[in-house]
């Protein structure tokens, strides 16, 4: 058996993707406690020195990501972009929309942002009870995401002190939204078709209908604060990837075509701007249909003169991350090791049996991002 095959073995045991869970967990803990020391900073006024700690801290943590995605996947990442929208990517302050229709998007969007140099100062909307949970949860309560109780009459004061507080960065910064609310199945287009049809709106046949209230309430309440609307339609040639085979090392293709518009061209008025995301995912819609007819967007395409402009570039693998990823690899597996000789060795059955419990909580938490994750197949049909 070749180096090549034999790797590829590897990658596929369980215990190795519980070995990077583990990588992913310690260093996010460890990179936890050093920003924990840097609140004392935000307390004394130096609220620019904390925010530029805290971005830079998420940096090493969260790289970890795309660098598993990219440099164990093997996963390629094509970009459809205008050449003079590209150079504005990570300049600018914007809000984005993406499709959920994968287990592997919101990679997808770090990926992007890795790219773009703007990975530890992206933001989201997330649930209140994430902030408690270590490791994501802390960095994003730490990096002022915003949480919602998913109520929109208790939320609608979260958004506007978020959106203050938004206006006060130096810092570039992405606010990403899935409108859409939850990932694409069967059974949840299912229902989104029939709320189509009652509503006597036009169902959509790839993706969920989006929510428009939360994206009336941010386009509204930031518009002061952002640049621009970038649009991003993510699509998987083949297939969809999934989380398992990211772990697994089994490489796959994505295609990502953003359509970048000032933030003046979303409307104001509330019906208008439902509207428009209505029909930015009508859109959408049709690119994931071509897609999935041709494996690639209409680039060049007569058809198609929107994106006659439009050029294809592949997103290069950073090699940052990859030195990042070595480097927690060789700390957190040394700390283990350590630890795991002196205890079994040395230590006292308590030691031992907490040894084994921190084992079966990796262990567990694995597993349960694998279950969380695991969806039907996809089949789509094509009109």
């Amino acid at each position: 058996m070749g180096l090549y095959a034999a790797v590829k073995e590897i990658q596929r045991y369980s215990i190795t993707h519980i070995l990077l869970a583990y990588i992913f967990l310690a260093s996010g803990l460890i990179v936890n406690v050093i920003q924990l020391l840097t609140v004392p900073l935000w307390y004394l006024g130096f609220k620019g020195l904390y925010r530029t700690c805290i971005i830079n801290l998420n940096y090493l943590s969260w790289c970890l990501i795309p660098g598993i995605a990219q440099w164990w996947a093997g996963i390629d990442v094509y970009l459809y972009v205008r050449p003079d929208d590209h150079k504005l990517f990570g300049k600018e302050n914007m809000i984005s929309v993406m499709n959920h229709s994968g287990q592997l998007d919101w990679v997808i969007s770090w990926v992007l942002s890795d790219y773009c140099k703007i990975l530890g100062n992206a933001k989201c909307v997330v649930k209140n009870a994430l902030k408690y949970i270590p490791i994501l949860g802390w960095s994003f309560w730490l990096s002022e995401y915003v949480f919602l109780y998913r109520n929109l009459e208790k939320d609608r004061q979260k958004f506007n002190d978020a959106f203050k507080n938004l206006s006060t960065f130096s810092q570039k910064f992405w606010f990403l939204l899935f409108p859409e609310g939850t990932r694409f199945t069967p059974e949840k287009h299912k229902k989104s078709v029939e709320f189509a049809t009652k509503n006597g709106l036009q169902p959509l046949n790839h993706l969920l209908l989006p929510r428009t209230k939360g994206f009336v309430l941010i386009a509204k309440g930031l518009r002061n604060y952002v640049d621009a609307f970038y649009d991003a339609t993510v699509c998987f040639r083949g297939g969809e990837g999934t989380f398992i085979n990211m772990l697994e090392g089994r490489p796959c293709v994505v295609d990502l075509l953003i359509n970048r518009s000032p933030i003046a061209d979303v409307p104001v008025d509330d019906e208008k701007c439902a509207q428009y995301i209505y029909d930015v995912y009508y859109e959408k819609d049709n690119l994931c249909n071509h897609h999935k007819k041709h494996n690639t967007f209409p680039v060049g395409d007569v058809k198609y003169p929107r994106y006659k402009d439009y050029v294809q570039l592949k997103i290069h693998k950073n090699y940052l991350s990859l030195c990042l990823l070595v480097f927690w690899s060789i700390v957190c597996t040394s700390l283990l090791a350590y630890y795991a000789t002196s205890t079994l060795l040395y230590g006292s059955w308590i030691q031992i049996a907490i040894f084994t419990g921190l084992v079966l909580l990796v262990t567990i938490v694995y597993f349960l991002m694998i279950n969380t994750t695991k969806t039907k197949p996809l089949k789509r049909k094509s009109t």
